[in-house]
């Protein structure tokens, strides 16, 4: 089994590096890749300890990038690059990462209001995503609830995705000034030697038509693969971006997207049903430089 699509502590999971290793060896995974967002932290880690005495399997480096989109901030996963050409880039390192934190948190407190909301003004945490902050807060307030219903939000995702990322929310934060395109967030995985796959395609962003989206962004023919199996996708949509990959020769890839919250289930795709096929990652390794990988 594999899992290319996990967090750690140097973005906002929940687990160390040296904890991600440990479960994965429990797990007997045979390819894992951290992928924390516009982060390369946990590989510059890896270089610091003898990995191997926790994991025995193998280690693909990986980052989550976020860019915009119609207004709409969504990710694209890079695999593979070369640690030494990407790691110092503004958009991988936490100067870029706390900045769209302190904006969005900025955002939650003036524009609150707009939805309705009681709460107190907040500090910026940067161990702590600032939307997850924001929704505490709220949560601390008993006439706040109905507001968290009508928008459907049962958790700091949610309050995410269908508040701060909705351009048709109240709360709605534009990105854009702090974000790549989608077309520069590609290059630079492309220029520091690495695979660009399409993060979670269904099940995660707010959008009413996300095949259309989708055709929308293989037309520029620039992505090297999508994410097939995700946490947040069903076992027919899986099927459908399998397909599509096949039909337009990209690579497939998956991963739980685990930050060991609640309820998440590591190295499980398809809302835990599913465990992630080894033989999906044959298609990926011939794109990488085998040097590259750790293990």
């Amino acid at each position: 089994m594999i899992d290319l699509h996990i967090h750690t502590t140097h973005s906002d999971g929940l687990p160390t590096v040296k904890e991600i290793l440990s479960l994965a060896e429990e797990k007997r995974l045979d390819y894992i890749s951290i992928t924390d967002h516009d982060q390369v932290g946990a590989f510059k880690e890896l270089q610091t300890f003898d990995y191997k005495k926790y994991f025995s399997g193998k280690i693909i480096p990986g980052c989550e990038l976020r860019f915009v989109y119609n207004n709409m901030q969504m990710e694209v996963l890079g695999y593979g690059y070369d640690l030494n050409k990407i790691k110092d880039n503004y958009w991988v390192n936490k100067e870029s990462y706390h900045a769209i934190k302190k904006a969005l948190l900025e955002n939650c407190l003036t524009k609150g209001k707009d939805a309705g909301f009681k709460y107190n003004m907040l500090e910026y945490d940067p161990d702590e995503k600032s939307e997850k902050i924001f929704y505490k807060e709220v949560l601390s307030y008993p006439e706040n609830l109905p507001i968290l219903e009508r928008f459907g939000v049962k958790h700091s995702g949610d309050f995410f995705r269908k508040m701060v990322a909705s351009s048709s929310s109240p709360m709605y934060f534009d990105p854009t000034n702090y974000s790549l395109s989608f077309e520069d967030a590609v290059d630079l995985i492309h220029s520091c030697g690495g695979v660009a796959v399409l993060a979670h395609p269904f099940g995660v962003y707010k959008v009413d038509d996300p095949k259309k989206v989708l055709d929308e962004l293989l037309a520029k023919n620039r992505l090297d693969g999508l994410e097939c199996y995700h946490a947040n996708i069903l076992p027919e949509q899986t099927e459908y971006l399998l397909n599509l990959c096949k039909k337009h020769n990209l690579i497939s890839t998956g991963g739980s997207d685990y930050h060991n919250y609640p309820g998440q289930s590591f190295a499980k795709a398809n809302f835990g049903q599913t465990d992630i096929p080894t033989n999906l990652i044959d298609n990926l390794l011939k794109k990488i430089d085998p040097s590259r990988i750790l293990g």
